[in-house]
């Protein structure tokens, strides 16, 4: 969503995409989101600056890197999310097959300083508990750490949720670090890959702020 091949590449950057019912298949890289802030100066009160999310959007889609792929770029992440805010993945299903162009330690979601939401999709009907009946979750399967949220030095300021998804075999499922306003909701983690450290659904270290539920 940039033209990374421009003069003045980092000028380029804010493109938007609307992606429902769509498939990714064997890319190095699905998406990249390079640093973009969707603001403007309220226009009654010129001295008001308004931010607003993203308004890029993933729907029922599949992120899959399989055996077929041929390189030669390394695969590290489907998405990589980079000082942006708002970007929505929902009933997204993000896969990783074996293949010999893994880099060691692949990711799902990978934020650096960015705000994004992971959800699933809901019926119309309520549970006893009233809330909506989830219609298909998100799903993670096979990552070293499937959704990622970090940042160098102070804690990020941009919020990420993670709701009704499931992960499968993954050695991180969320792996919060440096991260603020962190919400993970109603999701299911079965951790695997348990080969080098200790794993976790969660991890969250220097994330001050959080719900989990």
């Amino acid at each position: 969503v940039w033209n990374k091949d421009a003069d003045n590449p980092y000028s380029t950057t804010g493109g938007i995409v609307l992606a429902n019912d769509s498939k990714f298949i064997n890319n190095a890289k699905a998406v990249n989101f390079e640093p973009y802030e969707n603001q403007y100066y309220h226009p009654n009160n010129p001295e008001e600056l308004v931010v607003n999310d993203n308004a890029s959007y993933f729907k029922n889609c599949i992120f899959e890197v399989n055996s077929n792929y041929v390189g030669p770029e390394e695969f590290f992440t489907h998405a990589n999310l980079y000082e942006v805010r708002g970007v929505s993945f929902i009933a997204c299903d993000f896969i990783l097959e074996d293949n010999p162009y893994n880099n060691m330690y692949p990711v799902g979601i990978y934020a650096y300083n960015a705000g994004f939401s992971v959800n699933g999709s809901y019926n119309n009907t309520i549970n006893i508990d009233g809330i909506p009946s989830i219609k298909k979750h998100s799903t993670f399967d096979n990552f070293y750490k499937a959704v990622v949220s970090t940042k160098d030095g102070s804690v990020g300021t941009r919020s990420f949720s993670v709701k009704a998804t499931i992960f499968t075999n993954n050695q991180y499922g969320v792996y919060a670090f440096n991260s603020g306003f962190a919400t993970i909701l109603n999701s299911e983690f079965e951790v695997g890959q348990n080969e080098d450290c200790c794993s976790a659904g969660i991890y969250a270290e220097s994330t001050p702020y959080f719900v989990i539920e």
